[in-house]
């Protein structure tokens, strides 16, 4: 009894402790997983944008292009590592801390880049691919048009964090659903500027309506069959089919197919399945080129085994 009193004192201590010891674990797996897909070295520095040159455009022939993209979060700090202010949605996450941020970019792009080496392997590379790191819903947008100067884009897969609103990059600098939402979801101030600048904010975090714009622009481009395979957590819902998550409005803005997973996402290797596979804890879903929605019957998904490799464009 009389240790239940002196705890008063020691319980702080006890719990930080375990929280270290739980983002320690996380790191380890994330670093393991990484070693996993071929690198040793899991520090290897990671470009700001592109991981591989654009290709040469000296034939000026429009060729099908696969985008397989790895978001960001970086070992910036955060106003979530020593605070418990408000900010956008794309500040949280299971564990925070530097150290486990640097760890999920390396692994996240590791994927990235196992992938677009299966893809330059034998016959499927009828689309050219192109790798990005991106770590703002700016930069997520403008790698979608470099991408299309090379020609349509065919496939679209992405690796990182994400959420039914969005896919979470730098703190507040995500690609999400709706801009302002996020802010008033969060608590933000409304700021004396006009709606587009809130959009296009300071912070580099952009909307489903920017991409809207880019397509109507003819900047970002697909083929007819293009398709978006999203291997992140809860992009179409954390427990049902939101019809309007970050999955189920990409699909409305390109009219291409889009898969996603509702609820959380891991290896597919951490259930015995293929280590190039994602692996969702509920169901993955499948939107077609009108919006409609069916789950796939396999829980564990290998983005290579469904993408659009047409020349049609």
């Amino acid at each position: 009894m009389v240790a239940i009193g002196v705890s008063d004192r020691w319980q702080p201590g006890s719990k930080m402790l375990v929280l270290r010891i739980v983002a320690l674990w996380f790191v380890l797996q994330f670093s393991y997983q990484a070693w996993l897909l071929g690198g040793h070295n899991i520090q290897k520095p990671i470009e700001d944008l592109f991981s591989r040159p654009v290709l040469s455009k000296m034939a000026q022939v429009e060729v099908p292009v696969s985008v397989i993209i790895a978001l960001q979060k970086t070992a910036t700090q955060r106003a979530s590592d020593a605070s418990t202010s408000p900010g956008l949605v794309s500040s949280a996450s299971a564990t925070s801390g530097p150290a486990f941020r640097r760890a999920e970019d390396s692994y996240f792009r590791r994927r990235a880049d196992r992938l677009a080496d299966r893809l330059a392997d034998g016959k499927s590379a009828a689309a050219q691919s192109q790798v990005f790191a991106v770590k703002t819903g700016g930069e997520f947008l403008s790698a979608l048009a470099v991408a299309s100067q090379v020609g349509p884009i065919a496939n679209i897969v992405i690796y990182g964090h994400s959420g039914p609103d969005g896919l979470y990059m730098m703190e507040d600098a995500g690609f999400y659903v709706d801009v302002n939402a996020e802010r008033r979801m969060a608590g933000v101030p409304p700021k004396q500027k006009s709606f587009a600048t809130a959009r296009h904010g300071e912070t580099g975090a952009r909307d489903i309506v920017g991409l809207k714009e880019m397509i109507n622009a003819g900047e970002v481009k697909f083929t007819p069959d293009a398709i978006i395979v999203l291997a992140g957590c809860n992009a179409a819902g954390e427990i049902n089919f939101n019809g309007t998550s970050i999955a189920a409005k990409l699909s409305e803005a390109t009219q291409r197919r889009v898969v996603a997973s509702i609820g959380k996402t891991l290896s597919w290797s951490s259930f015995g399945g293929s280590d190039y596979g994602e692996y969702s804890l509920r169901n993955w879903v499948e939107l077609d080129r009108d919006g409609a929605a069916s789950f796939r019957e396999e829980k564990g998904l290998d983005p290579l085994q469904i993408l659009n490799f047409s020349r049609d464009s």
